[in-house]
């Protein structure tokens, strides 16, 4: 008879045998900390672009309606046939004068137009009028929104004053979404 001390062993061994197969508790939260820092880091870094990448576009949009305007406005004032007229209104300044430079007759033919701020729906846009000689027709345009001052300077020994003389500069100086803005124009008749 076999007792029990005599029979063999046929069941394996347990070998206690330490080897990694996952990973710690601190090792998973080192690795989340250091995920989060970077993705932090990447998030910050678009953040940035994108705010540097809208005022790039806006800036753009500032200075393509600055070149128009400039362009119309040099265009005026070196077709001018008759002394500018300045006046003072609730909104800045206002310019009156004859030119040949018409829009709404597209040709050399001449017409009095006028520069100012008018309030529509609550905005301040910036318009050009053109009228012909006989006060008949008329043709207004929205040059600009959110214009909030508008003023036309003469160029005097002085330096630039709210006054226009004859055969002097003329400067229309505008604040346009936050930002001043000037375009200063030939000499004047």
């Amino acid at each position: 008879m076999n007792t029990p001390s005599m029979l063999k062993r046929t069941e394996p061994r347990l070998h206690t045998i330490f080897t990694s197969k996952g990973l710690t508790l601190l090792e998973v939260l080192i690795a989340i900390t250091m995920s989060a820092i970077i993705l932090l880091g990447l998030y910050s870094a678009i953040t940035t672009s994108l705010s540097t990448d809208k005022a790039l576009h806006n800036r753009m949009i500032g200075v393509r309606e600055y070149v128009k305007l400039a362009e119309l406005f040099q265009r005026d004032i070196r077709s001018m046939i008759s002394t500018p007229l300045l006046r003072k209104t609730i909104y800045g300044s206002e310019l009156l004068f004859s030119t040949t430079h018409s829009l709404m007759y597209s040709s050399t033919r001449p017409v009095k137009v006028r520069y100012f701020i008018e309030r529509i729906d609550g905005v301040n846009y910036l318009i050009r009028e053109e009228m012909d000689e006989k006060g008949d027709h008329s043709i207004s345009i929205r040059l600009l929104d959110e214009v909030e001052d508008l003023k036309f300077l003469g160029d005097s020994k002085q330096g630039w004053i709210e006054k226009i003389l004859p055969q002097r500069s003329l400067k229309m100086v505008y604040s346009y979404k936050g930002k001043e803005w000037e375009i200063i124009s030939g000499r004047l008749i």
